[in-house]
């Protein structure tokens, strides 16, 4: 559902994830929406050895990196021109072991925007990369 999301976006797609492991699974998908001039915004949690190359990828494609500081969080999420909504929530974290719940999709207005504005006050308090 996230790469059909990102197609049919048109003005921005906000995305919060803990490293993008799945980053090249949307990668061509994101470089069109670029080419549309839809704003794509990336959020991390982790920045490290392990997502180094994927992040200068993205900048070197003309999406904008931040990293927010602070306690791990149990919810990744893409958010297209604020009107779509593919969330998940983690029940559990041990070491690098992760229990979750079944991906959501909704366009409900309401759950959109509490996201929405979870993603713009993390990432004005984030760094950029």
């Amino acid at each position: 559902e996230t790469v059909k999301m990102v197609s049919r976006s048109r003005q921005e797609i906000n995305i919060f994830v803990e490293r993008f492991n799945w980053y090249y699974k949307v990668r061509e998908e994101l470089i069109s929406a670029l080419d549309r001039r839809v704003k794509v915004k990336v959020l991390l949690l982790t920045y490290s050895d392990e997502n180094r190359e994927r992040v200068e990828d993205m900048k070197r494609i003309g999406i904008e990196v931040r990293r927010v500081e602070g306690e791990w969080r149990n919810t990744r999420f893409t958010i297209s021109d604020k009107s779509e909504l593919v969330f998940l929530f983690w029940a559990s974290k041990t070491g690098d072991s992760r229990i979750y719940y079944r991906p959501g999709y909704t366009k409900n207005p309401g759950m959109v925007c509490v996201f929405a504005d979870a993603f713009e006050h993390l990432w004005e308090k984030a760094s950029p990369l």
